[in-house]
């Protein structure tokens, strides 16, 4: 979408943040480079996203290509994907006010 490219999010972000395992699968099927790491306007990776979002099938998907490095990308705020989960599971919402996207 237009908002997504000018906010540096790819297809695989959009995915991410609906949790679409899906859409997930067939772009890394296609995987070029470094698309999965690839850091939008906040800072966060699409598994950052899907970290915060809470989908579990959408992290595990994004993990199975992924190496160290990538999971431990530091968002703008500070937060590692880890992170994310941590804040989602205590239903902390400072992270969305935060980090608010539109896809």
């Amino acid at each position: 979408s237009e908002l997504a490219n000018s906010s540096r999010h790819t297809d695989l972000h959009e995915a991410t943040v609906k949790g679409d395992v899906s859409t997930i699968t067939h772009i890394l099927s296609s995987w070029r480079g470094n698309e999965i790491v690839n850091i939008d306007q906040r800072g966060y990776t699409p598994l950052m996203w899907a970290a915060f979002h809470g989908h579990p099938e959408a992290v595990n998907a994004l993990l199975q290509h992924m190496t160290s490095a990538g999971v431990n990308i530091v968002g703008n705020d500070g937060h590692t994907a880890l992170k994310l989960t941590t804040l989602k599971s205590k239903g902390t919402d400072t992270v969305s006010r935060e980090t608010k996207i539109i896809v």
